[in-house]
């Protein structure tokens, strides 16, 4: 068991170590580990994994454009005030590097399964188009 002093040293060492750690060359990686590091998949879902709290971000890179998502992700609540998400105080680089993996997300997580291409929708129109629509 690790007591006092102990743990300090523990979370020091874990520190030192994750900085020594290269960071990922492609910016995309990158956001993606912040994205994963942030918890985010807790709210956001893409993809098949993932929260249903806030949108699902499977294909934000189609939906919003990069400049709106550097506004939204430098405030929420100065965009929306009445949305849930809090407002994270995103550094520059982190930030950018966030945008990088949104702006990159345009449906790739469904490794070519689209929702709606399922095939227990292929003779329902109705549910395969609120299957899309969603």
């Amino acid at each position: 068991m690790i007591l006092g002093g102990d743990v300090r040293r523990g979370f020091l060492l874990l520190a030192v170590l994750a900085g020594c750690a290269p960071a990922p060359a492609d910016p995309v990686a990158l956001g993606k580990a912040y994205f994963t590091g942030f918890d985010c998949i807790k709210c956001h879902r893409i993809g098949e994994a993932g929260g249903t709290r806030g949108p699902d971000l499977t294909l934000i890179g189609f939906r919003k454009s990069r400049a709106w998502l550097d506004v939204w992700l430098k405030s929420p609540p100065a965009w929306k005030h009445d949305t849930t998400m809090s407002n994270y105080y995103l550094k520059e680089d982190v930030r950018g590097a966030v945008l990088e993996y949104l702006v990159a997300q345009k449906g790739q997580a469904w490794n070519g399964i689209r929702p709606w291409d399922v095939a227990d929708l292929q003779n329902d129109s109705v549910a395969r188009g609120r299957a899309i629509f969603e």
